[in-house]
C-alpha cells in the first residue's frame, strides 16, 4: 500500500461518487450534443449508460442527424437517406460516412470547360429540369451540344418528370 500523501489517511469518498448510480438517458444524450462524433463514439464505449442512451434510444435519432449535419453539411441526411432508405439514428451516420468514402473514391471533379473535358470522362453530371427540357443555354446546352443527337435521343426515350 502505498503510504498517505502529506502524513495524512486517505478521506472516503462521499456517497454519490462511490456509488455508480446510473446516468439519465436525457443527460447522456444533452451531453452527446457537445461532443465530436469520435468522442461520442468512445464515451459509449466505456459508459454503458451512454452506450444505451446514445445507441438505442428513438431519442437519439435526432442527434445522430445533428452530429451528420454538423459534421457532412445540411443535406447529408436527405442524400443518405435516398442511397439508404430507412436508415436513421447511428446507422443513417455510418452510411453516410460510407457515401463519402465512394464518392472520394470514384467520383471526380475537373475544372474548365465541359466542352474540353468531356472526351476523357466516364459520366458527365448534367443539369437539368425534371422535364428534361433543352433549354439550349449554360452547362446544360454545353454538355447536350457536346454529345450531340445521341444524347438526345436517349432523353427522349425518358419517362418525365424524371425525379419527385
Amino acid at each position: 500500500p502505498q503510504p498517505p500523501l502529506c502524513g495524512a489517511a486517505p478521506e472516503p469518498l462521499p456517497p454519490a461518487w462511490s456509488q455508480h448510480a446510473p446516468l439519465p438517458e436525457d443527460v447522456a444524450i444533452s451531453v452527446a450534443y457537445f461532443l465530436r462524433v469520435r468522442c461520442v463514439a468512445q464515451w459509449a464505449s466505456i459508459c454503458r449508460a451512454a452506450r444505451a442512451a446514445i445507441w438505442a434510444q428513438l431519442e437519439a435519432k435526432a442527434l445522430w442527424r445533428e452530429l451528420l449535419e454538423r459534421r457532412f453539411g445540411a443535406e447529408a441526411a436527405e442524400v443518405t437517406r435516398r442511397a439508404r432508405p430507412g436508415a436513421d439514428g447511428p446507422l443513417l451516420y455510418r452510411a453516410a460516412r460510407a457515401l463519402r468514402l465512394v464518392f472520394r473514391e470514384h467520383v471526380e471533379i475537373v475544372p474548365g470547360s465541359i466542352v474540353d473535358k468531356a472526351d476523357n470522362a466516364e459520366v458527365v453530371a448534367c443539369p437539368a429540369t425534371r422535364y428534361l427540357i433543352n433549354a439550349g443555354v449554360g452547362a446544360q446546352g454545353a454538355i447536350r451540344r457536346a454529345a450531340g443527337a445521341a444524347l438526345e435521343s436517349e432523353v427522349e426515350q425518358l419517362e418525365t418528370p424524371f425525379c419527385r
